[in-house]
């Protein structure tokens, strides 16, 4: 879902993110669900972001991009459109590294009731 350059962190351009890894998102999934992606600047400069998704009618990010001041942080929200399931089956499980762009299957299956 989004792409960082590997020059200043693992991250990439000195962001610090939180969740580092994983977002959650927890069903019902009738109704959009939201999670939130704090992206910290720990750095002496400004440093601007952008998210891009490969699935933009499944995912709604605000703000997908801004300008985080050197030293202070900034909520993302993530927001999974609704979707039809089937309570009785597995639940889809997208995989999204904050740190890479979305490429081949978006979703895998598990037995859980989170989808992250």
């Amino acid at each position: 879902m989004a792409k960082a350059e590997q020059e200043h962190g693992e991250s990439g351009a000195g962001l610090s993110l939180k969740p580092q890894h994983e977002l959650k998102f927890k069903a019902p999934f009738t109704d959009v669900v939201t999670t939130n992606l704090k992206l910290g600047n720990p750095t002496d400069r400004n440093v601007c972001f952008k998210v891009k998704t490969t699935a933009p009618r499944r995912y709604c990010v605000r703000p997908n991009s801004a300008i985080i001041d050197a030293g202070t942080s900034i909520n993302v929200s993530v927001m999974l459109q609704p979707f039809d399931y089937d309570t009785n089956e597995k639940i889809w499980r997208p995989r999204w590294d904050p740190r890479q762009p979305l490429s081949g299957p978006l979703v895998s299956k598990t037995s859980s009731g989170a989808i992250g």
